[in-house]
Order: structure tokens, then sequence, then C-alpha cells
């Protein structure tokens, strides 16, 4: 957790963060069955009607890095949903 206030827009405003981790399963991707890692970050911006707040998760394969991002925002009562996901992967050197 995080807690502090940060220069924006000419203003001072609060931020709040939060993550966790914990192993996820293992999981087929485009490169083969990897075992993954699941980030959560929570994070507030601002406070009130202004306020950006983000819900992210995030899956990390090992030997691969994020597979997967999936993402929430929301700012006043607009929200927005956003999804990134690995479609190729090409090995490098001694893979």
């Amino acid at each position: 957790t995080f807690d502090s206030k940060s220069d924006m827009f000419g203003d001072r405003i609060p931020v709040h963060l939060r993550g966790s981790s914990e192993p996820g399963p293992s999981t087929k991707t485009v490169a083969g069955e990897v075992e993954t890692l699941i980030v959560k970050l929570d994070a507030t911006l601002g406070k009130g009607d202004r306020a950006y707040i983000s819900h992210q998760e995030i899956i990390f394969g090992k030997g691969l890095g994020m597979i997967e991002k999936k993402e929430s925002v929301k700012v006043g009562d607009v929200q927005k949903f956003h999804v990134l996901k690995l479609t190729s992967f090409k090995g490098g050197q001694g893979t």
C-alpha cells in the first residue's frame, strides 16, 4: 500500500495505490503451457467526482512476461474496460 500526494494539472492530489500478487494456475499460451503470476493493482488519483480510479489484473507467464492485462478505469460517470492479450511470441536466442 502506498499513500501520498502528487502534483497533477497544477493541483496537489492524493494518490493511493494498493497491490497484491499470488501464484496463478498453469495456463496455455501461444508459446505453450506456462506457470503464471497474478498481480492486482488498485489506484486512486484525486478525490470526489474527479477521481481517477483504476483496477488492474495482470497475468505474467514464466519466461514470457505479461500475457494478459484487464483494466477497469472510472473517472466521474465515465467507465472504460480494456483487455490486452499476448497474441504471438517469438523466442529469443537459447529458447
